[in-house]
């Protein structure tokens, strides 16, 4: 383990608002790590200040580790301003791998909202089998640039986190709130032929932020509590820029902005001329509340967006589960929507949801001719417009048969009624056991009488040979 504060280029530093560390002491520090090897680049408590772009490539199996949260990375300015992006060559063969960042507070605060051109304060591109975890983050102050942009990468995981966009008259820093925080999205082609993959989002805390994926293909946003007090608030998912993504699932999280704003799970068109195509669009068992409550296939638009020509064009989502989610509206109707507007939803399974409102109104499905294949059934409070595929009894046994096989010999004990030993039943003669061998006094006559139950159910066949001995 090495300590960021040995690398400071200028000496020591008090690590105050007047007296800050320097952000390149922690970068000249991860650059330091041996490769092949790597290491921990330790981050003492106080303020690390980024006011310019700096890059880190070629640095793989490295944690870079807070003392506590109160080891503060702060990116201040506008273009050109604080940004630390990892991998930036974005090749088929860069990026890194085994990259890990935890219990740091990252503040977006300070970069400039009124410069569209601010950068992220951290960019991670095409990281492979990384983590980020149990860090703070403070949202970019403009509300439309995330703070933190991970793009393409496989085998990523994004867990415990605290992030946070509020407003100051919210409880929080300058954060401008909406997705200003984290986004996660396909990026540079990576080694193994994908732009981004098998990234998970899971037991992370949003506040007055929005979690947003676009074109991860298995991607699993799981358990996160996302809650606003003040704006609108949602989970969204987009799919890859002209290309088909696979498995987008939203399993058990919470969307609360109680009675401020509305709130949705929903997928989102891509920016006009790309596509936005999900093929495998899972959301179940999570629980929505605010003024309105919705789960949407295709987006938040106004009306006149879903049929312009243009947003919603090749915007297609497939083999959708909508399943076990609770949604409830303090001023309306709770509402699934699988419109598919100028594009397409395909295969949708509506069931065991549970939908309720205090507005006394009905909720609702809204479709369109764009939606097909929509079953919907085994809801509470919303009227089921299908029913379930009907399950095909179970085929009765087939009947069996009974046959009595009666054999009588005349005169009594005159005949022995030999069986096969094979055979797993066997037939007892009626009558005593034979005498010794004595000359007949008559023919024997053996007489075999046959039943079947039920009548002419089966066809019974003797066949055998007769010898006569003399």
């Amino acid at each position: 383990m090495i300590d960021a504060r040995d690398f400071s280029p200028d000496g020591s530093h008090a690590g105050t608002e007047n007296d800050p560390w320097p952000g390149q002491a922690i970068v000249d520090a991860l650059k330091s790590l041996p490769q092949p090897g790597g290491g921990t680049v330790r981050v003492a408590n106080g303020i690390w200040l980024f006011d310019k772009a700096h890059t880190i490539n070629g640095v793989n199996d490295f944690v870079l580790q807070g003392e506590s949260h109160s080891a503060e990375l702060r990116f201040v300015g506008g273009e050109g301003g604080g940004q630390l992006w990892f991998g930036s060559d974005q090749g088929g063969t860069a990026g890194f791998t085994n990259g890990i960042f935890e219990n740091l507070l990252i503040n977006a605060n300070g970069l400039d909202k009124n410069d569209p051109r601010s950068p992220s304060a951290l960019r991670l591109s095409t990281g492979r089998s990384s983590e980020f975890r149990n860090n703070k983050m403070l949202g970019h102050s403009n509300g439309s640039i995330p703070a933190m942009f991970w793009e393409g990468g496989q085998y990523v995981k994004i867990h415990h986190n605290h992030f946070d966009g509020r407003q100051p008259e919210d409880g929080g820093g300058t954060g401008g709130g909406g997705d200003s925080v984290c986004q996660v999205q396909s990026g540079p082609m990576g080694a193994d032929g994908h732009v981004g993959r098998d990234f998970e989002i899971s037991d992370n805390t949003f506040l007055g932020a929005m979690p947003v994926v676009i074109g991860v293909d298995k991607i699993k946003v799981l358990r996160n509590h996302c809650e606003s007090h003040y704006g609108f608030l949602a989970i969204a998912a987009c799919g890859t820029w002209n290309t088909r993504c696979t498995d987008t699932i939203i399993d058990s999280n919470t969307v609360s902005a109680e009675g401020a704003n509305g709130v949705m799970i929903s997928g989102i068109s891509n920016d006009p001329g790309g596509m936005s195509i999900i093929d495998g669009f899972q959301i179940t068992n999570n629980t929505l509340i605010g003024t309105f409550a919705s789960i949407c296939c295709q987006g938040w638009l106004n009306d006149d967006q879903w049929n312009d020509g243009v947003t919603l064009v090749g915007s297609e989502k497939y083999n959708v589960l909508i399943k076990g989610n609770k949604l409830h509206s303090a001023w309306g109707a709770s509402d699934i929507n699988v419109r598919g507007g100028d594009g397409k939803v395909d295969g949708v399974l509506i069931t065991e949801n549970t939908l309720t409102n205090d507005a006394g109104k009905p909720n609702t499905l809204t479709t369109d001719d764009h939606s097909y294949n929509v079953q919907c059934y085994g809801n509470n409070g919303l009227d089921d417009t299908t029913e379930p595929e009907p399950i095909p009894p179970e085929p009765e046994p087939p009947m069996k048969n009974t046959v009595t096989i009666t054999v009588t010999a005349d005169p009594p004990g005159s005949v022995n009624f030999v069986t096969d030993p094979a055979m797993s039943r066997s037939a007892t003669p009626k009558g005593k056991p034979p005498k010794p061998p004595q000359p007949p006094a008559q023919v024997p006559t053996v007489t075999i009488a046959v039943d079947v139950e039920p009548p002419d159910s089966s066809n019974i066949v003797f066949a055998g040979s007769v010898t006569r001995r003399e």
